[in-house]
């Protein structure tokens, strides 16, 4: 059965307590991105999107305690000229930096960058899971599983 989502209203669904946060993408229609959480457990799936609005942040500083896990769209990896929705390295260490001084996230929450593009600079897994290490952030990859 199909269930229209609005921003900021949580739900369950198959034991696990969902919240949509409006993101920052396509400002003619409403996208959401996801915290997902079970079993004292969260993943903060925040992929096609930019920063955050002070009503998205207001609603992540409610949660309970620090997520687990955040995976940030990183479109254009090392290149800063990005366009409108799709943050690029620079602007994914200001946002880690932003939920941790928030106390959405601390020092053991895993920060996962994913979403690349061939239109940034140096996406290619290989480099830059290296520079993305170097700043404390796991690259994803396809298949690639987390357990946590």
């Amino acid at each position: 059965q199909a269930v229209r989502i609005k921003p900021f209203e949580a739900f369950d669904a198959q034991g696990y307590r969902i919240t949509p946060i409006r993101a920052t993408h396509d400002p003619a229609s409403t996208p959401v991105v996801y915290v997902i959480e079970k079993d004292g457990k969260s993943i903060f799936y925040a992929n096609d999107s930019g920063e955050y609005s002070d009503e998205s942040m207001a609603c992540l500083k409610k949660l309970s305690k620090p997520l687990t896990v955040v995976s940030f769209d990183c479109t254009s990896a090392c290149d800063d000229n990005t366009y409108f929705g799709h943050p690029t390295f620079n602007r994914c260490k200001k946002m880690r930096e932003l939920l941790i001084d928030e106390k959405i996230a601390d020092k053991d929450t895993i920060f996962v960058l994913n979403h690349f593009s061939h239109n940034g600079a140096q996406v290619v897994y290989d480099e830059f899971s290296k520079i993305a290490a170097g700043d404390g952030f796991l690259v994803s990859y396809d298949g690639m599983v987390l357990e946590f």
